[in-house]
């Protein structure tokens, strides 16, 4: 067990992390922060596909006491975030409290008011307090279909460029924003070599209202999915 009790534990070197990491260190509070990839920018740096852009403006998503370059677009790219996340880290001399490939497992509070922290490595120590920015973009989450699909399978989360489904025919379930922008990124339509009309398999009902993105003649429509038997589109 180490003893770190004259320290707090930051979990997390994402824009939340890296934002509290700055608060700390203006009021001289003793921290450690443990990030269990090997970069700093959380989901910019390991979640989102290669052309992604952001959904909210520069100017409501930049730090309040460090703006975004001017020459940003309004919805900067996965790019310029990762560069405008480091820049503002570098500003404030944040990198060199941050522990890269430091994971951390299980946290327990203490009876004292202190923290058990657990690494992946095995390793115990005893923090002070504890401030958990890990976000919630790391945990991928699946419906619950019946039936037994026997093709590829993937999350969002694993989309990185329209390459990976150059060729195949590909049903998106989904009406959140991410749907929304992979759709938009027209990967079923200039990536999908030879086949241009629909490209949606036979699926099963689903538990609720759902939104899938079927292609018909180059465009992406939305197809409910209501509580119905199967369908084909």
């Amino acid at each position: 067990m180490t003893d770190r009790s004259t320290q707090m534990a930051l979990i997390g070197a994402g824009p939340v992390g890296l934002g509290m990491a700055k608060a700390l260190l203006e009021h001289k509070i003793p921290y450690e922060e443990l990030e269990a990839d090997d970069d700093l920018g959380g989901n910019w740096y390991h979640g989102v596909y290669e052309t992604v852009h952001i959904i909210s403006s520069r100017k409501t998503t930049e730090y309040a006491d460090y703006p975004m370059p001017e020459h940003y677009p309004d919805f900067p790219s996965r790019q310029q975030m990762l560069e405008y996340l480091r820049d503002y880290a570098e500003k404030f001399g944040l990198p060199k409290h941050i522990q890269f490939n430091t994971k951390v497992v299980m946290a327990l509070p203490l009876a004292d008011g202190k923290w058990e922290l657990e690494l992946a490595t095995g390793e115990k120590r005893i923090y002070k307090g504890l401030i958990v920015c890990n976000g919630h973009h790391w945990h991928k989450r699946f419906p619950n279909y019946p039936g037994k699909f026997e093709g590829q399978w993937i999350h969002s989360k694993d989309y990185r460029s329209p390459a990976q489904l150059a060729g195949k025919r590909v049903l998106v379930i989904g009406g959140g924003a991410q749907r929304l922008l992979v759709s938009a990124e027209d990967v079923f339509r200039d990536s999908f070599g030879g086949d241009d009309e629909t490209v949606v398999p036979g699926v099963g009902a689903a538990a609720d209202d759902r939104v899938a993105g079927a292609h018909y003649g180059g465009e992406i429509q939305p197809v409910r999915l209501s509580r119905a038997g199967p369908q084909n589109f």
